[in-house]
């Protein structure tokens, strides 16, 4: 999974009888199949909310970036900004902050890889629990100038994979949908 993304946490996940497909107490068995060592995301109670409204700022006001950083600086205490690599918390909140958490489509409970930055995004289907809805997920990316637009326009219709590619186009985005 790697670091966490702001407002969540890894925790380890708990064992899954396969029986009754439900969670247990205790984890075993192998790492990848939902063992020992296996990790999954949940919602940081002290700053989920932060994630919330930004979207909200973005969505409902149309703040910009820095109007948002501006805001949550205001009140740290309230709104505790990320820490960075290794633990140590940022001074404060920055624009491209704001920018990385309205950009991430993590916030919306799928897990999401872009292989070494390039190459096409793959968003799974709901893999840990939302910050945000998607239609908050696709309404601040419509605010965006580099938005990543939801299919057809319909961010009800929720697929199994979603492949983000850059679009020849400068500062847009094409998804296209598959079944992997």
């Amino acid at each position: 999974l790697g670091p966490p993304p702001y407002a969540y946490r890894l925790v380890p996940a708990p064992a899954t009888d396969t029986a009754t497909d439900t969670a247990t107490h205790t984890a075993v068995g192998d790492p990848g199949a939902g063992g020992v060592g296996r990790r999954v995301l949940r919602p940081d109670p002290r700053t989920a909310h932060v994630v919330d409204r930004i979207f909200s700022w973005r969505i409902g006001q149309r703040l910009g970036y820095t109007a948002i950083a501006h805001r949550l600086n205001t009140d740290p205490h309230r709104y505790p900004p990320p820490h960075r690599p290794h633990g140590v918390p940022a001074p404060g909140w920055s624009a491209r902050m704001v920018h990385r958490i309205l950009d991430n489509p993590r916030y919306t409970g799928r897990q999401v890889t872009h292989p070494h930055g390039t190459g096409p995004w793959s968003v799974s289907a709901p893999a840990h629990p939302p910050l945000i809805s998607d239609v908050e997920f696709w309404q601040a990316q419509q605010l965006s100038t580099r938005p990543l637009p939801w299919p057809s326009g319909d961010p009800t219709h929720t697929p199994n994979r979603i492949d983000y590619r850059t679009n020849p186009e400068p500062h847009t985005r094409i998804a296209s949908w598959s079944s992997h």
